[in-house]
């Protein structure tokens, strides 16, 4: 996977010019979701990304809910009534406002529930780095054993359990015969290389880079690749460099896959300004005015 993050122009900028390769096996609230279901899923998820130790019994505790009953909810096995909503809506200190809202989506036309799910299930598949760690690892061993993937991963059974219902959602797995998950829709390495920077790739951008912060102290220098170089650029041809860094992508991505796979890892290229942009320097002075 490869981000090319493009700089502002700016006459004679000095960019950073950084190549990451790290393994990745091993705040506030937002409303993202017109589904309690879905809001519950998230909130869990954000918990568990913010405190690794955090479980589903840690989850259950919190909602005062028996956590046999939180996993049957969360999986979509158990639905939930306005009565249960109201309660747990209340346990996460939701406003009355937000409660109602939650409780009057329930009378959604199914219809315009699916399309609502659609683009929740696209936020988190876009937004959320394991997911397209799960599908790569897939590739290398394709189970049943939510367990496995978790372990691999470094993330809770639970999350994978969520991140593979939301893929087969979304018609990029399926289940075999067997039982074991198999890749619908074969179309290479999956990558974030899109120009537009929306709010869930900025998210996903932002966790992938924050993994290879953390990869510097964590991972052997053996197996991980983190270096950089700082230059005085001509700024016309940053265009032409961002072709040469897809064209790289492709190469190494190719080099890589040859053979027998057995481990998940990111590739991250960032191309950025280190000097200040004028635009930039003009909002900044602008707002040093006020």
């Amino acid at each position: 996977m490869v981000r090319a993050i493009a700089p502002l122009w700016c006459a004679n900028p000095l960019p950073m010019l950084t190549l990451l390769l790290q393994p990745l096996s091993e705040g506030k609230k937002l409303m993202t979701t017109d589904c309690f279901k879905t809001y519950l899923q998230e909130e869990f998820v954000r918990r568990c990304r913010n405190n690794k130790a955090y479980s589903l019994r840690s989850f259950a505790r919190q909602l005062s809910i028996n956590h046999s009953s939180l996993s049957r909810i969360l999986s979509g096995k158990r639905a939930l009534s306005e009565n249960m909503i109201q309660k747990l809506a209340e346990q996460l200190e939701l406003a009355p406002n937000e409660i109602e809202y939650f409780i009057s989506k329930k009378t959604t036309p199914q219809s315009l529930k699916k399309s609502l799910q659609l683009g929740a299930d696209e936020f988190r598949y876009i937004s959320e780095w394991y997911y397209l760690a799960l599908l790569e690892l897939i590739k290398i061993d394709s189970k049943e054993d939510t367990n496995f993937y978790a372990k691999r991963l470094g993330i809770k059974s639970i999350q994978v359990q969520l991140a593979l219902e939301t893929l087969q959602r979304l018609k990029l797995i399926e289940k075999s015969n067997t039982g074991e998950w198999l890749i619908k829709a074969e179309d290479g390495t999956n990558s974030c290389t899109h120009h537009s920077t929306t709010a869930a790739k900025k998210k996903y951008q932002k966790q992938v880079f924050t993994m290879a912060l953390e990869a510097i102290d964590n991972i052997d220098v053996t197996k991980r690749s983190h270096s950089g170089v700082s230059m005085a650029i001509n700024s016309k041809k940053i265009a032409d460099a961002k072709a040469r860094i897809a064209s790289f992508r492709e190469e190494i991505c190719e080099f890589l896959q040859e053979g027998e796979l057995d481990q998940v890892y990111h590739l991250g290229v960032c191309l950025f300004p280190m000097t200040i942009l004028e635009n930039e320097k003009n909002k900044k002075e602008k707002g040093v005015k006020k």
